[in-house]
């Protein structure tokens, strides 16, 4: 009776059906599991986790994370060792941007400053001072034909020669001017 009744649980676990699911086709060794030690499974949580941790895609996907966790760690103890040098460039880059800033701000002074010491040498300016000149050879000569003709104070070839001169000097400014007025005379 005896062996009857060893057989008899024997028999048992060797006569249950096997069930062929995706489960037991996934995790063989679960699968082959009979249905008390499956309730046992699901009722004792620390032999689901002895049981779920010797499965091998389990120990692929942990051994997965882990080697995912040294490579984060190396690459933050990389980062954290470039640090200084990188706190160093970002403060060489901020003094370069600063003089930057500042080689700008002089250069722009030193345009103004430029502008205004051409600004009397410029094309208005020079033209300006041509009409006053051409204004004033012209007053110069009249001042010259009124001391000869009316009040007689110079002499023939002293007048001949201040006039010739000045008027000279007016006609080349009055012929400059025409030809600015006219667009034909460039300034450069």
């Amino acid at each position: 009776m005896t062996s009857s009744s060893q057989q008899e649980p024997h028999n048992h676990q060797n006569t249950q059906q096997r069930i062929d699911d995706q489960l037991s086709r996934e995790f063989p060794e679960i699968g082959a599991m009979s249905k008390e030690d499956l309730q046992d499974l699901l009722n004792d949580p620390e032999f689901f986790h002895a049981m779920l941790i010797r499965q091998p895609e389990v120990k692929r996907v942990v051994e997965d994370h882990q080697a995912a966790i040294n490579r984060n760690q190396a690459l933050a103890e990389r980062n954290l060792s470039l640090r200084p040098k990188l706190e160093e460039l970002r403060d060489q880059v901020t003094a370069s941007f600063n003089q930057t800033q500042q080689t700008i701000s002089q250069f722009n002074d030193l345009l103004k400053q430029q502008a205004d010491l051409y600004q009397p040498y410029g094309e208005s300016a020079s033209r300006s001072r041509l009409l006053t000149a051409l204004h004033e050879s012209d007053k110069s000569t009249e001042s010259l034909a009124n001391q000869f003709v009316v009040q007689g104070l110079l002499e023939e070839d002293q007048f001949i020669k201040e006039f010739r001169e000045e008027r000279t000097k007016y006609h080349k400014r009055a012929w400059v001017a025409n030809r600015w007025s006219e667009g034909n005379f460039r300034w450069n």
